[in-house]
């Protein structure tokens, strides 16, 4: 057997032993996340504009607020982990992350007009 076969023999085994074979048609966002796209010079001051617009937005609530949305939101954390750090109740985490998010609104509806 040549070199080359034996390599890909001792891969082919690898892979079966460890089931680390994926198709990238089981799973849309498996190949949404491997394929890298690159934004237009447009894009990317759009989103540095979006995001500057947030910021602001965010700026302008009460810094409870602020920091319930931005750990639902941004950190990934759920209503009932923030209330947990916080010493509450998981209603009142959603209904001050709901009233935030309508003051956001309201803020960024100001701005556009």
């Amino acid at each position: 057997m040549q070199g080359y076969e034996r390599e890909e023999r001792a891969y082919t085994e690898k892979t079966r032993y460890h089931k680390a074979y994926y198709s990238l048609e089981r799973d849309p966002s498996l190949e949404k996340s491997v394929r890298y796209v690159s934004m237009s010079p447009e894009e990317i001051y759009e989103r540095k504009l979006t995001m500057n617009e947030l910021y602001a937005a965010m700026s302008t609530l009460p810094e409870m607020q602020a920091r319930r949305i931005y750990a639902h939101y941004f950190l990934g954390m759920s209503k009932s982990e923030i209330a947990r750090v916080e010493g509450t109740n998981i209603p009142a985490i959603g209904k001050s992350i709901e009233r935030g998010l309508k003051q956001v609104g309201k803020f960024l509806k100001k701005t556009m007009n």
